[in-house]
C-alpha cells in the first residue's frame, strides 16, 4: 500500500501502480485474516475479481471504479449481502 496525499491505495505488484478497477472490496469470511486476504487478492485480480469471489463462495460487496455496487452472497449466509 502507498499513501498518496492522504489517500491510501493498494499497489499492484506487477505494475507498481495503484489498483484502478475497484474503489472498495469488502468480504465476510470465517476469519479476519481470510477476509483480508480475499479482499486484497480480489482487488489485485482487476476485472476478474467478481468471478474470483464467487468461486470462493463468500459474501462480498465491491464498488467499481465508476461507483457501481456489486454484491454477492454465498448460499445460506447474511441476508444483507443479497
Amino acid at each position: 500500500m502507498v499513501n498518496l496525499g492522504g489517500d491510501i491505495r493498494l499497489v499492484g505488484p506487477r505494475s507498481g501502480w495503484p489498483v484502478a478497477n475497484w474503489q472498495s472490496v469488502s468480504v465476510v469470511a470465517p476469519a479476519c485474516l481470510a477476509a483480508g486476504a480475499l479482499t486484497t487478492i480480489a482487488m489485485l485480480k482487476g476485472a476478474k475479481a467478481l468471478d474470483f469471489l464467487e468461486l470462493q463462495r463468500v459474501d462480498y460487496i465491491a464498488v467499481d471504479a465508476h461507483g457501481r455496487v456489486h454484491r454477492g452472497a454465498a448460499q445460506g449466509t447474511d441476508p444483507r449481502f443479497r
